[in-house]
């Protein structure tokens, strides 16, 4: 639409809502498109889908690069395929689901989770920036953006409030952090919910405050996502392994080193648990996005396995460090 329109249609929440399905979309993929178009010189929805191959490439690419410095690259290029085998994964980057902006958001939140986590353990700044500048693409590729915004922020105080001691540098920081983020998502969403254009399933009066509501949601959410880890077809064994992790390598697990992925992993899948509970359609929403909210965490997932099965070189160097002291 923007590119065949030139541009943004100033009547964009207004007459046209009738024809456009999710009203509250963030742009970026949607643009992205759009400047292809442009680039292209014409109009082609097939060879737009190359922009999704990429990003799926990149995804693999960047797993490779970041766990070859960590684990090996024999050990890397394995889990790399494993990646890209992981049926759905596969079925968004190149098969029928091409085309959706979730394997897009995939690749923003595994980068900037990732980066996150390097920057608590190595403290170069360009980590930190990174992953701050990944979150703001994410916020403006999908609404759940905004559950991995939370997630970060509560890593990153987590991570900082006991080792910092200068609390104004501490909430320097967090500004720092956050600036980019809530600059470029803040214009599309403060015009998405003044124009009442949002298309948010859930709202305060809305909110299932009965108890037993809560926990029956709870207990279907439960039933269902078990049922889709045991889901061979989709997952391979990873979201079964990760389930196993804390019986096989407890004092692994718990590493400090490895602490900052895992806490992101959890709270992302309880933000995504919360906001599902409360949602309105939360049949729809249980049967029809799970497995690709599923498919936002997995690349996590397998880093988290592998952070935990195989003795990682930042375990390693922080033993060396404690030893020399």
């Amino acid at each position: 639409m923007f590119y065949l329109e030139r541009g943004l249609a100033l009547d964009l929440f207004k007459d046209r809502f009738s024809i456009i399905p999710v009203k509250d979309y963030p742009l970026l993929v949607s643009l992205t498109e759009a400047f292809f178009y442009n680039c292209l010189g014409r109009f082609d929805e097939s060879l737009v889908k190359l922009v999704f191959m990429f990003f799926y490439l990149s995804l693999l690419a960047y797993f490779y690069s970041l766990t070859k410095d960590i684990f090996g690259r024999y050990i890397s290029a394995l889990f790399t395929f494993f990646l890209a085998t992981v049926p759905l994964v596969a079925e968004f980057g190149v098969g029928y689901y091409l085309g959706y902006a979730d394997l897009v958001f995939t690749y923003f939140n595994f980068v900037s989770v990732t980066s996150l986590w390097l920057w608590i353990l190595q403290k170069k700044k360009e980590f930190f920036y990174i992953s701050s500048l990944f979150v703001g693409f994410a916020l403006w590729t999908k609404l759940e953006g905004l559950v991995l915004f939370a997630a970060n922020l509560i890593c990153l105080v987590t991570a900082k409030f006991f080792f910092q001691k200068d609390k104004r540098a501490f909430l320097k920081i967090i500004l720092n952090y956050a600036f980019f983020p809530v600059l470029v998502a803040i214009s599309w969403y403060y015009t998405v919910f003044s124009s009442r254009a949002s298309s948010v399933h859930f709202s305060a009066q809305s909110l299932p405050f009965s108890f037993g509501l809560i926990i029956n949601r709870f207990l279907k959410l439960s039933n269902r996502f078990f049922q889709e880890s045991l889901t061979f077809s989709r997952w391979n064994i990873f979201w079964v392994l990760l389930i196993m992790l804390p019986l096989i390598y407890f004092k692994r697990i718990t590493n400090k080193n490895n602490a900052p992925v895992l806490l992101n992993l959890i709270l992302q899948l309880f933000l995504y648990t919360v906001v599902i509970i409360i949602d309105i359609d939360f049949n729809t929403v249980l049967f029809n996005s799970l497995s690709r909210l599923m498919m936002h965490l997995i690349p996590l997932v397998i880093l988290v396995i592998l952070n935990n099965v195989f003795e990682n070189k930042t375990a390693i160097l922080a033993r060396e460090n404690k030893s020399k002291k």
